[in-house]
């Protein structure tokens, strides 16, 4: 339950700052761009958060989406998701709800085969994966439903060099100046490549319709706000004390030029979930 309490310690910060932050806002902008909605009535947000970038762009621009469901497994983040998303759609409130439960979970409380989109933004690589897309399948309508989801270079393997390296090593230069011990993993443990993926989505019935791969110009303010998130702080320095992670990483983001943008490399997928499921 530790990821969930963390989750929620970040809640009313994450509600206030990922819009603000370039990658979050694009990434999100492009996934609802590709999920083909003109023609869709019921959406389901995977881990949702409390900023609900997603839903807000489905709310303004699709009026034909009847039900929005808000998932996630952090009771503070969906307090906070429809605390603003009522505030700032007073008049919408029969189309959008909240539910409690884990990614892996949905199945147990989402009717089998009424979903005709799941969307998940920037949160794939938090879930067992086995395990949420075979509960991802059972929602989706068979044969129509469609499951589109996007990942950075932190969870995928792209083709070329990083520029996102250019980060981890102002960590470890700061670690090195104040003699802490260097990350000895830079973005998640394993990283899935395009066929460890499409492989995976194949063992439980989905085809690939489409993706996109694309680089995001990354200011260092974006990189400023993104660690100030007590759960970022704690999963990139998670052997250190909070206050000691939190300074390194505020200082190590200072060597990032202002005038300098890097690139960060997001990709968007969209699967069609075929019937029948092989079990």
């Amino acid at each position: 339950m530790k990821k969930v309490a963390d989750w929620d310690e970040s809640a009313a910060l994450y509600a206030d700052l990922a819009p603000k932050i370039s990658f979050y806002r694009i990434s999100s902008n492009k996934l609802v761009q590709a999920a083909n909605l003109d023609n869709a009535t019921t959406v389901l947000d995977l881990g949702c958060g409390s900023a609900c970038l997603s839903m807000h762009e489905i709310l303004q621009g699709f009026n034909n989406v009847r039900t929005i469901i808000g998932v996630d497994s952090s009771p503070n983040m969906l307090e906070v998701a429809s605390r603003k998303i009522h505030l700032s759609y007073p008049n919408e409130s029969d189309r959008v709800q909240f539910l409690c439960s884990r990614a892996e979970d949905i199945d147990h409380i989402v009717e089998d085969k009424s979903i005709d989109r799941v969307i998940c933004s920037s949160a794939l690589g938090m879930f067992q994966l086995e395990d949420t897309l075979k509960a991802v399948h059972q929602v989706l309508k068979q044969s129509q439903g469609l499951f589109i989801f996007n990942l950075a270079e932190w969870d995928f393997v792209f083709d070329g060099e990083s520029e996102l390296q250019a980060r981890y090593v102002a960590i470890d230069n700061e670690l090195r100046r104040r003699g802490l011990p260097e990350k000895e993993i830079h973005g998640a443990q394993s990283k899935l490549s395009r066929g460890q993926l499409n492989a995976l989505l194949e063992k439980f019935n989905f085809s690939l319709q489409w993706h996109e791969e694309y680089s995001i110009s990354v200011q260092a303010e974006d990189w400023n706000l993104f660690y100030s998130f007590p759960t970022i702080i704690r999963k990139s320095l998670p052997y250190l004390p909070f206050n000691t992670a939190k300074s390194v990483l505020s200082m190590a983001m200072k060597a990032f030029s202002h005038d300098n943008p890097s690139s960060f490399k997001w990709a968007t997928f969209r699967y069609l979930a075929e019937s029948p499921l092989c079990e």
